[in-house]
């Protein structure tokens, strides 16, 4: 089955979706992954390279008279943030053939075959990811959300697209790195929609490893059989959280020195080759 995918990033990012992408070849066939170039030197170097499996959008064909009516109030990050809803309601309204879209932040990298994510969401109409964290991060929750939008799963259906417009117009009417009234950034509008629209809160440990969920021995690491291992869950993917990349700790949180080889390890060797 044919599973597809979205991301966006600028050139600051382009050696993670580049990344991003490769672990996708290795490890999530058959996919097709539609990538918002947000900027004109991401657009042309994706057009040059002439990805297999990607459809490349330019934020001109992208943006709409409501989001360019509050891109200037926004920081560039804000309106990143403000853009993923109607990203993903965009590729969904142009292409009715698909059935299911799965966003992924640009930072994340593939370790595993996605298979069990999509057999634990099943006939959700929307999965989402728990942030999982470590107790020494735990207190950021109420600020940050229960949810991280690192990857976002809606299926066509009545739910899923109400899910998501309302999610997209939340996001054009306030997205700010602040807190005001529940609300911060992007993220805190997902906290209801387990209730609210019946969205899968994904439990594999494996799906949205992060910085602030693996420290503290919090899981059990292992090898097997070349996978790496989360407890008794396979590892899916890792989101890297955009931090500098170091092998023993990244630019904030500290990062567990297994985690450190086995991980960090190839995705700094990834990000060397999508340099070249």
């Amino acid at each position: 089955m044919t599973h597809y995918y979205c991301t966006y990033f600028d050139r600051k990012y382009l050696d993670r979706g580049l990344a991003l992408y490769e672990s996708m070849d290795r490890h999530c066939l058959p996919f097709h992954l539609w990538i918002l170039a947000m900027c004109d030197e991401t657009l042309r170097r994706l057009r040059r390279l002439a990805l297999p499996n990607v459809t490349v959008v330019s934020m001109s064909e992208f943006e709409t008279p409501e989001l360019l009516a509050v891109k200037l109030g926004r920081t560039w990050q804000e309106y990143i943030w403000t853009c993923t809803g109607s990203w993903m309601l965009y590729i969904l309204t142009t292409h009715p053939d698909i059935d299911h879209l799965c966003y992924l932040d640009s930072d994340c990298f593939f370790f595993g075959d996605p298979g069990p994510m999509f057999e634990e969401i099943g006939e959700a109409p929307v999965g989402i990811t728990p942030h999982h964290s470590s107790p020494s991060w735990q207190h950021l929750a109420p600020q940050n959300g229960i949810y991280n939008v690192g990857a976002v799963y809606v299926c066509r259906s009545r739910r899923g697209i109400g899910c998501l417009r309302e999610w997209a117009e939340q996001c054009i009417d306030w997205c700010y790195y602040r807190r005001k009234d529940g609300k911060m950034a992007d993220q805190k509008y997902l906290d209801p929609w387990p209730e609210r629209w019946g969205a899968h809160p994904i439990r594999h440990k494996g799906v949205n490893l992060a910085p602030w969920n693996q420290d503290e021995g919090q899981y059990t690491y292992s090898l097997r059989d070349g996978r790496i291992y989360v407890d008794e869950d396979a590892l899916i993917y890792y989101h890297f959280h955009g931090r500098l990349i170091h092998l023993k700790q990244d630019s904030f949180y500290p990062i567990d020195p297994f985690v450190a080889d086995h991980v960090y390890g190839p995705y700094k060797a990834a990000l060397e080759r999508a340099q070249c």
